[in-house]
C-alpha cells in the first residue's frame, strides 16, 4: 500500500505545539471506520485561527477535500485533507508588505 505525506486541518480545541519534535507520540487517523495513518506533527496556527499538521495516509485518502478523523488529546476531532504549504508564499509576502494608501 503506497502512502503519501499531506496537510489536513484538524478540527476541535487549539492543539498547541507539537511541530517542534515534543509530540510524544502519534495522533491516529481514521476514515470510513478504521484506522488508516497518523499525524505526524501538529499545531495550533494562530495566523490561520486553526489546528494543522501531517498526516501520513494511503494514497486513496490523499485528495484535497478528503474528510478524515484524528485521534486528538481533546478525543477525536474531524479533520479534513488540505493543500500544502497551509501559507502561500506569495500571500505571506504580499501581508509583509507595508500598505501604501493614504
Amino acid at each position: 500500500m503506497s502512502r503519501k505525506l499531506v496537510g489536513v486541518e484538524i478540527g476541535g480545541e487549539n492543539l498547541g505545539s507539537y511541530n517542534d519534535g515534543s509530540m510524544v507520540d502519534y495522533f491516529p487517523v481514521h476514515a470510513e471506520g478504521r484506522h488508516i495513518g497518523k499525524v505526524t506533527s501538529a499545531c495550533y496556527s494562530p495566523r490561520l485561527e486553526k489546528n494543522i499538521g501531517y498526516a501520513m495516509v494511503p494514497i486513496e485518502h490523499t485528495e484535497i477535500g478528503t474528510d478524515l478523523e484524528v485521534e486528538t488529546p481533546h478525543g477525536r476531532e474531524d479533520a479534513m485533507v488540505v493543500e500544502k504549504p497551509f501559507v502561500k508564499p506569495e500571500k505571506a509576502e504580499q501581508e509583509l508588505k507595508p500598505s501604501t494608501a493614504s
